[in-house]
């Protein structure tokens, strides 16, 4: 069953609902709460989805809940997976609509993490970037690093936008509509009747049977298969980096061991893993990973997009595109040759 924590807004003006996954996010969930406390648009409702937290999470938000000016519905999946989670909690919605006729009114769905931040007008971007044209099944945001991330980054191993440099590839990239957009599970929204068409959300493993984190991805390909657009959402939200910290430091330091979770090995706060890299990865190292994230995200944005080598050839003539792309290398430190090198390797393949 179900509790709505606050009711200040009517059924019948939510144009957006938004399911949020949790585990174990007490550290995080307030700045996410308070961030949809700040929309500009308040014609929306969230659903929290507890995943089997052990950190009285359910408790906070029931506290909390007299300072925030918005529908909240409480909702559990025993089940361990944030792809069941999301599945759980948009499945709720859709048995209200099919229930309910005050709030036939919600016509799209979206969905982020708990230890995100997100825009004030995030609301308002995904009405827009739906409204503006019908043949949009989805819509895919970016996210960055908050902002002292970066900074201690950049005052210990004098490397600017560590992390914020992908976000700003991804726009560039978007921005000249070259490559494929890629939906991430921390900034995506859909159609309510399309998500229900593509049968929502899935939950990937991994080939050890572990949980594996790109269900977004999964049903972004299933609505395009539906023949519908996935289009940039125009907007960044702010989130953490505990994953790709994790991820440095156990990929060049096997000294330090961390409590296994039951996704990831990222429970542990953020600022004590920035710390614990900071101390213990060397500044080459810090580099290698960066250049490896950047060539992730090259190979989702042009992987099997082109047909062949003279297709990029003509994109790379494009004097705007590329004078872009330089002021983002120039910002960053990172040498232009080096994204145009990966782009050839990935092209030749």
């Amino acid at each position: 069953m179900y509790k709505v924590i606050n009711n200040s807004t009517t059924r019948s003006n939510i144009k957006v609902s938004v399911v949020i996954p949790v585990f174990n996010e007490l550290n995080y969930i307030k700045r996410t709460l308070d961030s949809f406390n700040k929309q500009l648009n308040r014609n929306f409702e969230v659903i929290i989805v507890d995943n089997g937290s052990s950190d009285n999470i359910q408790r906070f938000i029931k506290i909390y809940k007299k300072t925030l000016d918005y529908n909240i519905f409480l909702i559990t999946e025993k089940h361990p997976g944030p792809g069941l989670a999301r599945k759980k909690g948009f499945n709720f919605i859709l048995k209200r609509l099919n229930e309910n006729k005050e709030i036939n009114n919600i016509n799209y769905f979206a969905t982020t993490d708990a230890d995100v931040v997100v825009p004030s007008d995030w609301i308002n971007k995904i009405i827009d970037g739906f409204e503006n044209n019908y043949k949009i099944g989805a819509l895919a945001g970016s996210h960055k690093a908050f902002s002292n991330v970066d900074k201690e980054i950049k005052a210990t191993m004098e490397i600017p936008l560590y992390f914020n440099i992908i976000p700003l590839i991804i726009q560039c990239f978007q921005k000249y509509n070259i490559g494929k957009i890629k939906l991430s599970s921390s900034n995506c929204a859909f159609r309510s009747n399309i998500y229900a068409e593509s049968k929502g959300f899935t939950q990937p493993y991994n080939f050890n049977g572990t949980v594996a984190l790109h269900e977004a991805e999964l049903l972004g390909n299933k609505i395009l298969s539906n023949g519908y657009i996935v289009s940039s959402m125009h907007s960044v939200v702010q989130s953490s980096r505990r994953r790709h910290l994790y991820n440095l430091i156990n990929s060049t330091n096997s000294y330090y061991i961390f409590k296994e979770s039951r996704f990831l090995s990222i429970r542990e706060d953020e600022k004590t893993l920035l710390q614990i890299a900071l101390e213990s990865v060397s500044q080459k190292q810090w580099i290698q990973f960066r250049e490896n994230m950047i060539n992730i995200v090259i190979n989702n944005i042009l992987s099997k997009t082109f047909k062949n080598i003279n297709d990029l050839d003509i994109i790379l003539k494009n004097k705007n595109f590329t004078k872009t792309l330089n002021k983002i290398c120039d910002k960053s430190n990172i040498e232009y040759e080096l994204i145009l090198k990966n782009i050839n390797k990935l092209m030749n393949l």
